[in-house]
């Protein structure tokens, strides 16, 4: 009985936070300052979760994305994507770590307790075809974006998603305790 009120009171404290709150542009606009914008609000939105907090893309929606920065230190958090995410594919807009790496599209880093789910409907298209030509080319480094870079965590669930046509990987995880991966779709 103590169990069940204790998760009871869990579930009372937890905040949904929709990325369209944020002025987020999930219209499927697919122009590269609206990946950027799309980029910027995410890890906002990220960095500044409470513990519970739920950050949820809606069924219908569709979001263009290139990363801001990756997210160090979130904890006890789910990303539940049940539209359709899209890396953008314009790459001299992406930054570079280093000058032979690539940031990640999903970069968590030092974090615990973190779910990130699809519900079975969410799609991650990393429009990698433009990427892995570059590359065989010569004309950009070899550590190309990973979709989900997850390192030096503890606690971590990536289920019920797809994921299509990775720019180099499409979960990579490094340093983590207790990683689960399960009902993904990868092509």
């Amino acid at each position: 009985k103590i169990v069940l009120f204790l998760l009871s009171i869990r579930k009372t404290f937890t905040k949904k936070i929709y990325l369209h709150d944020f002025q987020a542009k999930l219209e499927g606009q697919s122009d590269t300052e609206s990946a950027l914008i799309n980029g910027n609000i995410f890890w906002n939105v990220l960095q500044n979760t409470t513990q519970n907090d739920s950050i949820i893309l809606m069924e219908n929606e569709t979001m263009y994305f290139i990363p801001y920065s990756y997210v160090n230190s979130i904890h006890n958090v789910s990303i539940i994507l049940e539209g359709n995410i899209i890396l953008h594919d314009n790459i001299s807009a992406w930054n570079l770590l280093d000058e032979d790496k690539y940031l990640s599209a999903f970069d968590i880093r030092n974090s615990t307790n973190i779910t990130i789910s699809g519900n079975y409907n969410g799609v991650i298209e990393g429009k990698g075809a433009n990427w892995w030509l570059s590359f065989f080319l010569g004309k950009i480094p070899r550590q190309r974006p990973t979709i989900i870079d997850i390192s030096d965590s503890t606690d971590i669930i990536i289920e019920q998603i797809q994921l299509f046509n990775g720019p180099r990987f499409h979960i990579y995880g490094d340093n983590i305790l207790r990683f689960k991966a399960r009902y993904i779709k990868i092509w």
